[in-house]
């Protein structure tokens, strides 16, 4: 049985990855078509601001807290922030910043990147600096709607189909499996 995680769409600007099994849908715990990863954008403005640890003094004061209170550093908080960012920062990566997490990034391959930060950029305004993981859950999970105090679904298709054949196939078994 081979393997494969195939990024398939974007559905509210996060791009979502189909767990596959030999060309189809492998299967979750209840006989779902399996997400194995959902990647969301990080504007190019947010990036700029995630790589500078001025804009983010506040956001580490509190770690730097617990680590005091744990006993695990005695530095003060410039000399921990200026340690922990050399550590977590990867200068060379334009897209680096800490906290950053990777995960199921490596599926979306140069041109797939060029497609998604295309149809951002084009259909929703948005510039794309780089891409983070957002977990793994499906497009048609239900969301909180502060408005009406509801959880529910509007998933009804993906707002971009990667133009690859295998990821039109996925969109559609997908939603076909909607309509059950």
């Amino acid at each position: 049985m081979k393997e494969q995680n195939i990024p398939v769409g974007i559905y509210k600007n996060e791009i979502f990855i189909a767990k596959v099994e030999d060309g189809k849908f492998a299967k979750d715990y209840y006989g779902d078509p399996h997400f194995s990863g959902v990647i969301r954008p990080v504007s190019s403005d947010m990036l700029e601001t995630l790589r500078n640890p001025d804009e983010r003094r506040d956001e580490y004061k509190d770690f730097w807290k617990q680590a005091v209170q744990a006993g695990a550093t005695e530095e003060s908080f410039d000399e921990w922030l200026e340690e922990v960012w050399g550590e977590e920062m990867d200068e060379d990566d334009p897209e680096s910043f800490p906290g950053k997490d990777e995960s199921d990034c490596e599926y979306l391959t140069e041109d797939l990147r060029k497609e998604a930060d295309n149809f951002l950029l084009e259909h929703e305004d948005f510039e794309v600096g780089t891409w983070e993981s957002a977990g793994s859950y499906s497009p048609s999970h239900e969301r909180y709607n502060s408005e009406t105090g509801e959880w529910s679904s509007d998933f009804k298709k993906f707002d971009y189909v990667f133009k690859n054949p295998l990821s039109k196939a996925l969109a559609k078994e997908y939603i076909a499996s909607l309509k059950k």
